[in-house]
């Protein structure tokens, strides 16, 4: 970027320095009257963008919390102990690690507590639980890397498409 002195040195010759020197201070000028537009701009005004919001610090509820109702609360507590028991009796992750194989008798487990088909709709033999009972028991799956991501992607690749 050429420097402002050269520059109106470099244009005296041709007769134009006061012209172009003269543009530049009315732009600084402009761009001086924008910030301070800017600046006197009232941040607690309530019509503020979303994300401005969120970085102001002020956090308004954009999406109610997903309520629990009983039988939901119910049909979860139903699943999470026997996961859990499963995940702390009948899986080692060091193994699973050390071999990079998830055991025989491990997908056996997962299978017959219907982790295989945890979003996927009763009628077609999965437990079609929602997605709020879905991250419960994900967060019990998680405890081993290797079977999260193994039930996670017979949860997601191409589930939706096989079922319609």
């Amino acid at each position: 970027m050429i420097n402002v002195n050269r520059l109106f040195v470099l244009s005296r010759s041709f007769g134009v320095g006061k012209r172009l020197l003269a543009a530049r201070v009315r732009h600084v000028g402009r761009e001086a009257t924008l910030l301070q537009l800017r600046r006197s701009f009232k941040i607690h005004s309530r019509n503020l963008a979303y994300a401005k919001d969120l970085f102001l610090g002020q956090v308004n509820k954009v999406f109610p919390y997903p309520e629990i109702g009983n039988e939901e609360l119910e049909e979860i507590n139903q699943l999470v102990a026997p996961v859990e028991r499963f995940f702390t009796e009948d899986v080692d992750s060091a193994k699973i690690d050390r071999d990079a194989k998830i055991p025989p008798e491990t997908l056996n487990g997962l299978k017959e507590l219907g982790l295989f088909g945890i979003m996927v709709p009763e009628e077609y033999g999965g437990l079609g639980l929602s997605n709020t009972m879905y991250a419960r028991l994900a967060e019990i799956i998680s405890l081993d890397g290797s079977i999260a991501v193994t039930l996670a992607a017979h949860q997601a690749i191409g589930l939706k498409v096989r079922m319609n």
